[in-house]
């Protein structure tokens, strides 16, 4: 090995070491602010993190790791920022979290049509009952039934047991005034956890648009005649 290729070797190792010590200090501050957001002090969490960025600011999960703790504090306009730059950091990490995220903060800024783009993105990466969820409750809020309807259905087919999906699409069956369909998702609702009077509240008001007071009736017996339909369910 020459002279000039043994420091150039030297001066890569030097180099790997520095970035080395960067990366663990940075992680040391995260698991501080982590530890520090966990014991209610949110904004010295912030500082933190902040600390770690200017010394690693390449690293995506230390944006990613901020805009947690910026949604937490409803700073949904910083935390999109952060969410964004860590994608743009990352554009092949196909994480379809950090697009859930994202959703969230468009949908509580009211940047709806954002929150859908958004979570189609979550969803082509890695579909979740969670993501149809949302999606169909956003579209809900714009009165776009039939789509929310799909989107309720799709996250039940990902999971039969998912109470809040069979609710949410009895509510948009209701809101349409289909309430023979609405029963059948309130029914699913009281299959999967016969203990929660909601199904039991809702299906009842379903029942009476029906004209069925006597199954009404033994539905409120159980349940409640102060059931919450699905209104602004991003607020």
């Amino acid at each position: 090995m020459t002279g000039s290729s043994r420091k150039f070797l030297l001066s890569l190792l030097a180099a790997s070491c520095v970035l080395s010590n960067v990366a663990v200090f940075a992680r040391t501050l995260e698991d501080t602010a982590e530890m520090l957001s966990r014991s209610g002090h949110r904004d010295d969490a912030i500082r933190v993190i902040t600390d770690a960025i200017k010394k690693s600011p390449k690293a995506a999960g230390l944006y990613s790791t901020r805009a947690k703790y910026y949604i937490a504090a409803e700073q949904y306009e910083l935390g999109l920022a952060d969410l964004k730059k860590s994608v743009a950091l990352e554009p092949n990490a196909q994480k379809a979290w950090l697009y859930r995220m994202m959703a969230d903060c468009d949908a509580n800024l009211e940047r709806f049509d954002a929150a859908i783009v958004d979570l189609k993105k979550a969803i082509a990466v890695s579909p979740h009952e969670e993501y149809y969820k949302m999606l169909g409750e956003i579209n809900y809020q714009l009165k776009r039934y039939d789509e929310a309807i799909d989107c309720f259905t799709k996250g039940i087919v990902l999971n039969k047991s998912g109470v809040w999906l069979y609710k949410g699409r009895g509510d948009v069956y209701f809101q349409q005034r289909k309430y023979q369909k609405a029963v059948e998702d309130y029914t699913n609702v009281i299959l999967i956890n016969p203990k929660e009077p909601m199904g039991y509240g809702a299906r009842a008001k379903a029942y009476e648009r029906l004209g069925r007071k006597d199954l009404a009736a033994k539905d409120y017996a159980k349940g409640s005649k102060g059931v919450d339909f699905m209104t602004d369910v991003l607020r």
